[in-house]
């Protein structure tokens, strides 16, 4: 096989589609399976140092797979969905372990059951190969900026040379019969093919980021994940083949943004309690919308394959479950139905919200043009001493008795919005960005 010319991911995946577009199902399933070979000793690494997993069932489950590839016996769907919900559990998440190259081993072993079933499994193994690039690159997702300058990585390329190989190797079997499938697994756990972490960077110590530090940047990162798209998504076609995904991508591309915010991911923020009050007040809001749109049998397919990938960075893994860091894709539909629209246009609402440009953003540019942060009136009472306490309203978690006036902190919708809004007596004072030092909650 030549060496093609390859000198973006996008490049790679377009070579690989066409590559094993040509092949049998078997060699695609071997291919998937090869993937998950070469990386499940890595999950059992971690096992191993977590004391978290079970490596012997993922192990059990790559066995079956290999064994349906000889057609003794052939994996059922009822099998399938039973390894997929296993390999589920005993994921780890992000949220608990530092381990994005077990999580990855994961998803390549889940795409690799999924590439068992009959038919075109075409998806499912380039998929599974894709993966291997998160397991060495973790941050692949979180920028796309970033993805040209990650690409020329030493560990990317290397995974690159490992699954070139691969496919060449595979690419020349014509039948695959036990010996054949015993001599290519003893291969994949060597030195030159066998998945390899690279080492992790010494962490720094590094200041924690105020409220208004990441509003502005945020609100950097959205102007650019936006420009050039129109307002209305008038450039989205509903018959379009890919309609679903590019419209499920609309949302998720903002929500992530919102999450990787307030969770720290572009750096941690100082305000604790504000934060944890933020979440709770949109998990509130999320779950006060149970109803559950009537998609289309793609469009709801679509979903659930995405929402149960934990590679998509999401804070849920089901449509149903409330969102805690803005709108869920379903609340946005039903409000937008319950707003008048028609099943033919209420994906304009999602689109709406992913590129809508926030108030807060002309109100920040309002007070620059005038030299302050906040308005007088507000500012004196930033500077005022106050002892707060807890209310039971997520909207209004703080309130206060200041000279027989009742003050209250409402939670804005940071961080398209200023976080905090003061009220006294009812009636909004302004919105600021940051806790005052003075102010002391319970």
């Amino acid at each position: 096989m030549p060496t093609p010319t390859i000198n973006t991911l996008d490049d790679y995946e377009m070579f690989l589609g066409e590559t094993i577009e040509a092949w049998s199902p078997e060699q695609r399933l071997a291919l998937a399976a090869a993937m998950a070979e070469r990386w499940l000793p890595v999950y059992d690494e971690f096992s191993k140092k977590e004391e978290w997993g079970d490596s012997p069932s993922l192990h059990h489950i790559l066995d079956a797979v290999w064994q349906h590839l000889l057609a003794e016996p052939l994996l059922k769907a009822s099998d399938r969905s039973r390894y997929v919900d296993q390999i589920h559990e005993i994921t780890p998440h992000m949220d608990d372990f530092d381990a994005p190259e077990a999580l990855a081993a994961c998803i390549i072993l889940s795409d690799t059951v999924e590439c068992c079933r009959l038919g075109d499994n075409t998806r499912f193994a380039i998929q599974a190969a894709l993966s291997g690039f998160e397991a060495v690159a973790p941050d692949w997702a979180l920028d796309p900026d970033e993805q040209p300058h990650l690409w020329q990585k030493a560990v990317v390329r290397k995974e690159l040379r490992k699954q070139l190989k691969l496919v060449e190797q595979i690419g020349r079997i014509t039948l695959f019969n036990e010996t054949i499938v015993k001599t290519l697994r003893s291969g994949l756990t060597q030195l030159g093919t066998v998945g390899e972490v690279p080492p992790k960077e010494t962490a720094h110590e590094t200041p924690l980021l105020s409220n208004q530090a990441a509003f502005e940047q945020y609100r950097r990162m959205i102007e650019m994940d936006n420009r050039g798209k129109a307002p209305a998504g008038d450039d989205f076609k509903p018959q379009a083949i890919i309609f679903n995904a590019m419209l499920f991508s609309e949302w998720s591309s903002r929500y992530r943004r919102r999450l990787d915010t307030i969770k720290g991911y572009y750096g941690k923020l100082a305000d604790i309690k504000g934060i944890e009050a933020l979440v709770a007040l949109e998990l509130d809001r999320d779950g006060r919308v149970t109803e559950v749109p009537n998609w289309d049998k793609e469009m709801r397919w679509m979903i659930d394959l995405i929402m149960k990938n934990p590679m998509n960075g999401l804070d849920v893994n089901s449509v149903e479950q409330p969102h805690g860091y803005g709108p869920s894709f379903r609340r946005l539909w039903v409000e937008a139905k319950q707003a008048g629209s028609s099943d033919d246009n209420a994906h304009l609402a999602v689109i709406a919200w992913a590129r809508h440009r926030p108030e807060a953003w002309r109100e920040a540019d309002e007070r620059k043009k005038k030299g302050r942060l906040v308005e007088d009136s507000l500012g004196k009472r930033l500077n005022h001493n106050v002892s707060w306490s807890s209310t039971n309203d997520p909207a209004y978690p703080w309130k206060a008795e200041v000279d027989r006036d009742n003050w209250l902190v409402g939670i804005n919708d940071f961080p398209d919005d200023y976080l905090y809004t003061l009220y006294i007596n009812h009636s909004p004072i302004g919105k600021f960005h940051d806790w005052p030092e003075i102010w002391v909650r319970d």
